[in-house]
């Protein structure tokens, strides 16, 4: 479990999102102001459906915002 931890603490941001990204673990960045949240075709199915599937979101910011 060190291991793991020394190497997640080598990345930048730019390493530990592509990582997310290539994991499946989180969308690619977009702009919710201007793009809206991307939807999967069966997030748009259900919701075209009359249904309200919940989308999970996270708001990252740079360290310069902290």
């Amino acid at each position: 479990m060190r291991e793991r931890q020394r190497w997640i603490d080598t990345m930048d941001m730019a390493e530990w999102l592509h990582h997310g990204i290539t994991k499946g673990w989180c969308s690619a960045p977009f702009c919710d102001t201007h793009d809206g949240v991307p939807l999967s075709e069966e997030e748009q199915a259900a919701w075209d459906d009359g249904e309200d599937p919940c989308i999970h979101a996270v708001r990252l910011h740079d360290q310069s915002q902290q």
